[in-house]
This record gives structure tokens, C-alpha cells and sequence, in this order.
């Protein structure tokens, strides 16, 4: 595989990509886990 500017800038710019879509699901998987305890922790009768 031939490295050209062009695809090493193409590699840097979906690594960021890749890393503030991984920030992203990660936000958003931690925040579903907690709806779910609570919503867990709701139905539980007392």
C-alpha cells in the first residue's frame, strides 16, 4: 500500500473521528446503564 499525503491525512482525520466516536458511545452507554438501574431499582418493590 502506497502512503501519499493524501491518505495519511485521510488516516489522521479517521482516527480523530474514530476517537470522538468512541468518546460519543461511551457517553452514551454510560448514561443508558444508569437509566437502566434506575429503572431497575424503580420496579423493585420496596
Amino acid at each position: 500500500m502506497v502512503i501519499t499525503p493524501g491518505t495519511a491525512e485521510f488516516f489522521a482525520d479517521a482516527r480523530q473521528l474514530g476517537f470522538q466516536l468512541h468518546h460519543f458511545f461511551l457517553q452514551f452507554f454510560n448514561g443508558g446503564l444508569r437509566v437502566h438501574r434506575n429503572i431497575v431499582e424503580n420496579k423493585i418493590p420496596r
